[in-house]
């Protein structure tokens, strides 16, 4: 069988994936020496467009396939990637569940003050680990009342969640 290294419950945009290792055991449980490759895949939600880059396909060098500079190019939840060995007889191996999430931050902050039913007016964007702007594959509706979820149209519920001051970013 196959084994993999764990990936962090949560990761950012562009931030890069800790080193990857993976070998393949024997029915004997020592590490197979013979030529083979791994093939990584991202295993996406529904609805994601983003992408696994860098290298995905490496040869095992002593018995140990290692991966490095990886990355997500979009936030979302409940990814995973999925190793498969070019030799027939090995199952493919799944990661556990993981987020990629972006920062919210305002570009133009709203007014300190403003009367009850005033528009308040203000800018969001998404950035990556590097500052750099994420694009999004939905709308982003932000909230500043008790129950967000009721208001908005049933195709925006669950894009996409993250807190800011007590206010739900959907």
């Amino acid at each position: 069988g196959g084994s993999a290294a764990p990936l962090p419950r949560a990761l950012t945009v562009n931030q890069e994936l800790p080193r990857l290792q993976l070998g393949v055991r024997t029915q004997l449980g020592e590490l197979y020496q013979g030529p083979f490759t791994v093939t990584l895949k991202l295993l996406p939600c529904a609805g994601f467009s983003g992408e696994l880059l860098g290298t995905t396909t490496q040869a095992a060098e002593a018995g140990v396939v290692t991966f490095e500079g990886l990355r997500i190019t979009r936030p979302a939840s409940g990814l995973a990637i999925e190793a498969t060995c070019s030799n027939a007889g090995v199952l493919p191996v799944k990661s556990g569940e993981f987020d990629v999430t972006a920062r919210l931050v305002f570009t133009t902050s709203p007014a300190p003050m403003c009367a009850v039913g005033a528009e308040l007016r203000c800018s969001l964007t998404l950035l990556d680990c590097n500052d750099q702007v994420v694009e999004l594959d939905s709308r982003l509706w932000v909230a500043v009342d008790e129950h967000p979820l009721e208001e908005q149209p049933e195709e925006h519920h669950g894009a996409l969640t993250a807190q800011l001051g007590g206010t739900e970013v959907h």
